[in-house]
């Protein structure tokens, strides 16, 4: 099974072992963009409203009709963890062997609460990320038709 650890970008500071995403229908969109540098969420045909997390049905109208819109990256952290990556031989190495999972509100979706996990590449250092810092869109390519909606700070 391929994993996140076959990616040529080493910006990424991801588990090895991470499988690649998801496949499925409803989300297949978000991961084919990313692989093309873009951010795309769904949005709703019937009331226009974005919805992140990816759902087969809007929440706010019920509809079953949906599109993948292209959104800017714009964001801002709103909150952050760091993690020991289990599947290294050294990890208690801080922070080589670590990597952060972050939380960031997608500001150019159209509805409240847009909030993607994800991962701020190019951080190493706990004392870089900070809640409310401005971050935008770095996808990192997996493979000619993947790729993960990453950010980097601003």
């Amino acid at each position: 099974m391929p994993r996140i650890s076959d990616c040529e970008d080493k910006s990424v500071n991801r588990p090895g072992s991470m499988p690649l995403p998801n496949t499925n229908p409803v989300e297949l969109g978000m991961w084919q963009a990313a692989a093309k540098g873009v951010l795309a969420i769904q949005r709703c045909a019937a009331c226009g409203l974005h919805r992140y997390p990816a759902t087969i049905a809007c929440c706010h109208c019920g509809s079953f009709d949906w599109n993948w819109d292209e959104i800017d990256g714009s964001g801002a952290l709103v909150s952050f963890s760091w993690l020991p990556d289990h599947s290294r031989k050294d990890d208690n190495d801080w922070p080589s062997s670590w990597y952060n999972v972050a939380i960031v509100k997608l500001e150019s979706a159209n509805i409240e609460n847009a909030h993607m996990v994800t991962n701020i590449v190019n951080v190493w250092h706990p004392g870089e990320l900070k809640v409310g810092q401005k971050v935008r869109l770095h996808c990192v390519r997996l493979n000619d038709d993947l790729g993960l909606p990453c950010f980097e700070l601003v």
